[in-house]
Formats: C-alpha cells, sequence, structure tokens
C-alpha cells in the first residue's frame, strides 16, 4: 500500500494491474472509486486499449466488436479471418472446420 498526498487529500493506491497493452496502471478515473477494466485473455486492459492489433478496431461485447484471440492476439474477426487464411511458411494452415474462439466480456 502506498499512501501520497495528491490536491491536497490523501491519495490510496493499491498495487494497480498494468494494462497488457500500453503498460500503465489501470486506475479508477478521477472522482470514482471504481475501476473499470477488461480482462481477455488473462491479461488486464484499459477499455480504450482493448484493440485489436491489426486494424485498430476497438473491441467490446457487440457483435462485430468482439475479440477472437489467436496465439496470444487480440484480433477482430476480420483480422483473424484474414490470419488464419494467410499462409506462413513456418506454420501449417489450419486443418478443416477450424473453430474461432471467441472471447466474451
Amino acid at each position: 500500500l502506498v499512501l501520497g498526498l495528491m490536491d491536497g487529500s490523501l491519495c490510496c493506491r493499491v498495487f494497480a494491474p498494468k494494462c497488457a497493452s500500453c503498460g500503465r496502471p489501470i486506475l479508477p478515473a478521477q472522482g470514482s472509486e471504481e475501476t473499470i477494466r477488461v480482462v481477455s485473455m488473462d491479461k488486464d486492459y484499459h477499455v480504450a486499449c482493448y484493440r485489436c492489433e491489426d486494424c485498430g478496431l476497438q473491441l467490446n461485447d457487440e457483435e462485430a466488436r468482439r475479440c477472437y484471440p489467436l496465439e496470444g492476439h487480440l484480433l477482430c474477426h476480420s483480422c483473424h479471418i484474414r490470419r488464419i487464411n494467410v499462409p506462413h511458411p513456418t506454420q501449417p494452415q489450419p486443418p478443416p472446420g477450424y473453430q474461432l474462439h471467441v472471447t466474451e466480456l
């Protein structure tokens, strides 16, 4: 527990989780006691940092904006499909009937 003075009031900061995207701590908004974060693939993210790593689309729980992780990467559906359809010299193609794994919020 770290105590400090901020704007004349006592501020209490408990070891906050770090965002897996930007590396900064995930803290409550000023004037709030509640921390809002996204947890995906056992990692913590700021809501604003929870984006497709390829195209930058903001991910959330809406059908068209859900996260389709692949090999540890946050991806939207379109980028996930594109990655599994692009042949890579060191990786075999996914087998027929490959199932997409969706991360729900």
